[in-house]
């Protein structure tokens, strides 16, 4: 009897045609990912263990640099096996990093001074004040560093845009976060979550901003303004960021008893990166369909 041969009635696969780019996406959420499990884990280890204060400052150095050590294994690296990497991705990180340390740590502490005086503001006033102080100076100088290194000549395709504002992100909260355990000295767990809420934040406010800059490059006929609003949106993401994670971090869960959980207001910083990546991935995957549709009209 004949042996049945599947191949006579089932074709065989085509080979799948290899993407050029590393797919930004997917190390973003395995670096967040991995960022929420380290805070968490620090979390839950020290309701068990107490730690000497004396070991405070180099254990918040090291969780300080937990993000920057995940982009180079996750991001930077995996640039190496694709067959176009991205080559100024290293330039983009450090430049930010610098501007964070030269003009952003001494322009909104030193010379702004906002922890003088927002605190005292009521909410409004400190979503307003936090806008237009940090929340600005961090996005301004967040799109000066990757419209100068980066675009036009990088950006090849809009995900592009994704990867160096990310490179930005990590490379600025890592100033912040070594600031942050260097000058206040906070126990781990709160270490951890601060330094998860600055990178989240960042991240959320770069992928408005690389949206902004992708379109521009391009989309034939952007929206006039639509740098100053991406700009302004993701200045008020940030000005909105700090009151309400403090305000949760702080809120009283019945009336008389005050509450200080820093886990609300790291869960806070989780969903508005988690909010705006969904947001701004649906905008992404809608412009690269319409890029593809005029492009199959155009034939």
């Amino acid at each position: 009897m004949t042996a049945f041969d599947s191949r006579f009635i089932t074709p065989p696969k085509e080979e799948e045609e290899i993407y050029p780019y590393r797919r930004v996406w997917s190390s973003i959420i395995a670096e967040s990912g991995v960022m929420v499990a380290v805070a968490i884990i620090i979390f839950l280890v020290t309701r068990f263990v107490e730690v000497p204060r004396r070991f405070y400052p180099p254990i918040g150095v090291a969780i300080s640099l937990i993000p920057v050590g995940l982009w180079i294994g996750l991001s930077w690296w995996r640039e190496r096996f694709v067959p176009q990497p991205r080559t100024k991705l290293v330039s983009v990180a450090i430049i930010s990093a610098l501007a964070a340390n030269a003009i952003a740590i001494p322009l909104v502490e030193d010379f702004l001074q906002v922890d003088k005086w927002l605190p005292l503001e009521n909410a409004i006033n400190r979503i307003i004040g936090y806008t237009f102080t940090q929340g600005l100076v961090q996005s301004i100088l967040t799109y000066l560093v990757v419209r100068y290194v980066a675009w036009p000549d990088n950006f090849r395709v809009r995900l592009d845009s994704i990867a160096y504002g990310a490179a930005s992100a990590v490379g600025y909260a890592t100033i912040l976060n070594l600031h942050l355990v260097l000058s206040s000295n906070p126990s781990p767990d709160i270490a951890a979550f601060r330094i998860f809420d600055a990178l989240a934040v960042q991240l959320a406010v770069n992928i408005i901003i690389a949206y902004g800059l992708s379109e521009v490059r391009f989309n034939a006929r952007p929206f006039p303004v639509l740098l100053v609003a991406t700009i302004a949106l993701a200045s008020f993401v940030s000005g909105l960021a700090l009151p309400l994670r403090s305000g949760l971090t702080n809120a009283a869960l019945e009336q008389g008893i005050g509450s200080v959980s820093p886990i609300r207001g790291f869960l806070l910083s989780a969903a508005i990166l988690a909010g705006v990546s969904f947001i701004f991935a649906f905008l992404f995957d809608n412009a690269e369909r319409q890029d593809a549709e005029t492009a199959a009209q155009s034939e």
